[in-house]
């Protein structure tokens, strides 16, 4: 039998051990008020429609150990890779905190482990890359709780860690 590591993940994540792209926007609402969105990309390209967390701060914010809730939102356009201004209809704005990339490490029966790396809001920025080891848990078929709990696992630098998957053999 398949060790648990080796279950797929859920229909609507990534591959496991591919690379997506991911970004932290945030966005300002018309009332001043304002929250993180989180967006991971399904596809090594981010063409796909994007998976969407609601935070209520930076993931660089997060203490280690630390659970918070977040909430999963509708999908977003891929152009929210790149995307940053105004934005329709009265919605606020959108600025880049964070980009990086993200892969699924394992899937569980209710949680996912990432890994991912993060360099800064703009392509090229002079900012050290920093790796987050995080686990996304959900309690909604046991609580009826459409929320995820987010767990930040490590914040290290780049070269303190490597989230390389473990080379197959056969």
């Amino acid at each position: 039998m398949a060790g648990i590591d080796a279950m797929p993940p859920p229909l609507d994540w990534p591959p496991l051990h591919k690379n997506v792209p991911t970004v932290q926007l945030r966005h300002t609402m018309a009332d001043g008020s304002w929250h993180v969105d989180w967006l991971i990309g399904r596809d090594e390209a981010g063409a796909m429609p994007l998976i969407c967390f609601r935070l209520t701060r930076p993931l660089a914010e997060l203490e280690e150990g630390v659970e918070t809730v977040i909430e999963r939102i509708a999908d977003h356009r891929p152009e929210y890779l790149e995307y940053e201004g105004e934005l329709t209809g009265g919605r606020g704005c959108v600025t880049r905190l964070d980009r990086g990339t993200v892969a699924v490490q394992a899937v569980r029966e209710q949680s996912i482990e990432l890994a991912s790396t993060w360099s800064g809001p703009r392509s090229g920025a002079e900012v050290p890359h920093r790796r987050l080891s995080a686990g996304l848990d959900w309690f909604g078929e046991v609580t009826g709780d459409p929320r995820w709990h987010l767990r930040a696992i490590t914040w290290r630098m780049a070269d303190e860690i490597n989230f390389d998957p473990p080379s197959a053999t056969r």
